[in-house]
Formats: C-alpha cells, structure tokens, sequence
C-alpha cells in the first residue's frame, strides 16, 4: 500500500515537463564553444608570460596579463551562469529536487527506476508513463543545470589564471571535476533521450489518454 501512495505521489508530481529537448546540433555547438574558451583560456594564461618576456615585458606585466585573461574569463562565467538559471527558470527546466517525481519515491525505488532508465533492465509497462515522466524531468533538470555547471567551470579556469602558481593547480582541479561531472550527465541524458524515443510510442498506444 505504500508503494502504490508513493507511485501515486509520483505521478503527481509529473506536472509541467517540458514537451521538446534541445536539438542535438544546440548541444553540440555549445560543447564545442565551452571546450574552445576553457582550452583558449588556459592556453592564453599559460602563455602570457612567455609572450611578454618575448616582446621585453617584466614579470609584474606577465602577471597582470594573466590576470586580466582570468577575470575576463571569471566573468564570462559569471554572465553565462546568471543567463543561464534565467533561462532554466522561464523555461520551466528549473525543478527543484522536491518537485521532481522521482523524488516521491524510496531509495530501492529510484535504483530500480535508474537501472529501467540506463538500459539495463527492461522497463516495467504497468509504470511506463511514470518511468518517461521522470526521463523527460530529468533531461529538462539537465538542460537547466549544464550552463551553471559550464560557468563554474569557467568561473574556476578564470581564477586559476588569475591566480598565482601556488594555488592555481586546485582551481584546475576544481574545474576538471566541474567538467568531468557535466560529461557524466551528459552520458546519462543521451541514454534519457533513447529512453523516451524507443518506448514513447509504446505508452501512447497502451495509455491512449495520456500526453506524451
């Protein structure tokens, strides 16, 4: 009885998914732009010393070029998360962990309901609307996080080239554990997508009332 209350809760909580993903080809440019500024960003860091010793600068000046390269990164950052939680917010991709539908259930439940997600298990067809609800949130969850998660990224390259050598390595850290996370989620949105464009069809013919 109170695994049903809870699939129950579930589905109502399956309010206000957005209809449509990005196009593949957004996604792909904007990993493409992200790659280039933070390899751009590193590079010109990297190489501001060297420049300004070739053209008879001092170190103080290779410094403050680095610097200057960092906070204009920092704050490409800062504009692209502040742009970004504006968008996931109006586009209704902005869905706080207890809204989301996977969260009415237990910790037994939400593996289960991963495993069916990921492939690895064939889905369940008397919860398969409730099993593309929670596909369909967590990929609009995912479109509404990558850009923060691309602007600390950015954030964080900036101030490691801003920084001095002494701490610059653990700002690098940080932004390739930001990257190596965003990477992660996006493995998982493409199995959400295949998720719903291999059983989409099969739930509208089985649950003819319900909008896909």
């Amino acid at each position: 009885m109170e695994s049903e209350q809870r699939w129950a809760a579930a589905r109502g909580l399956a309010e206000g998914v957005p209809d449509r993903r990005m196009p593949r080809r957004r996604w792909q440019l904007f990993a493409l732009l992200l790659t280039v500024m933070v390899l751009g960003g590193i590079a010109g860091g990297v190489l501001a010393p060297s420049l300004s010793s070739a053209t008879g600068g001092t170190e103080s000046d290779a410094f403050t070029s680095s610097q200057l390269i960092g906070y204009l990164f920092f704050a490409v950052g800062l504009v692209t998360g502040i742009v970004g939680f504006i968008w996931a917010k109006r586009t209704g991709r902005y869905i706080p962990r207890w809204r989301q539908a996977i969260s009415a259930l237990n910790r037994r439940e939400r593996k289960w309901v991963t495993k069916q997600l990921r492939g690895k298990i064939p889905p369940d067809p008397a919860k398969l609307d409730i099993l593309l609800t929670i596909a369909k949130q967590s990929c609009a969850v995912t479109e509404g996080v990558i850009p923060i998660w691309a602007a600390l990224a950015l954030m964080n390259v900036g101030l490691a080239i801003a920084s001095d050598a002494d701490t610059r390595w653990f700002l690098l850290l940080a932004a390739g554990l930001l990257t190596m996370g965003a990477a992660l989620m996006a493995v998982d949105y493409r199995r959400w997508g295949l998720f719903i464009g291999t059983h989409e069809d099969a739930s509208r013919s089985d649950h003819p009332g319900v909008a896909g």
